[in-house]
């Protein structure tokens, strides 16, 4: 069976409605635009078989191929920050909750909440050093507080605040 069953038409309707609302389908392509697990990946590939390559083009060749992989790469990459600056302003209009912008930052930072032997969150922050950031995470996280930094920067989640910032005070010091 693909639904619940319902006992009204009405029922039935409310049901469908709010599944298929505005809101619900923007939130869920949102989700789906910023799990995407490595959007650069094709790019990295094509990248990687043009530098093996490269020796064999001529040197108009070489140029059209090096402008057209940098020009997908700045399109990706502003994509990408676009896409992480919408998220941030619907969080600033209320349609995002501060745990989806707390997952969303730690995800960016490759942090994660710890948790206790029956699998419930502690409250603890822990640092997955073993996963290196790439540039383009550091750069979205950037773009992420420069959107909702006086937003997220409330009392109550000012220690969860200073995690990050400790973290990401710590790339300054990685060259």
């Amino acid at each position: 069976q693909i639904s619940n069953i319902f006992l009204s038409e009405i029922e039935c309707h409310k049901d469908g409605s709010k599944k298929n609302s505005f809101k619900v389908i923007l939130l869920n392509k949102c989700q789906d635009e910023f799990t995407k697990k490595d959007i650069y990946d094709a790019w990295r590939i094509e990248k990687k078989g043009y530098d093996e390559q490269k020796g064999s083009f001529s040197d108009s060749e070489r140029r059209v191929k090096e402008e057209d992989l940098e020009f997908r790469r700045i399109k990706t990459k502003k994509q990408m920050l676009g896409n992480i600056r919408f998220i941030g302003e619907l969080f600033k209009i209320g349609m995002l909750k501060v745990k989806v912008m707390r997952d969303c930052i730690e995800n960016l930072l490759k942090l994660q909440q710890d948790k206790d032997a029956d699998g419930n969150l502690t409250g603890n922050i822990i640092d997955l050093d073993d996963i290196d950031m790439d540039e383009e995470d550091h750069e979205a996280v950037q773009k992420l507080f420069i959107t909702i930094g006086s937003t997220i920067d409330q009392g109550k989640y000012r220690d969860v605040i200073d995690v990050y910032f400790f973290k990401i005070e710590g790339f300054s010091d990685d060259m």
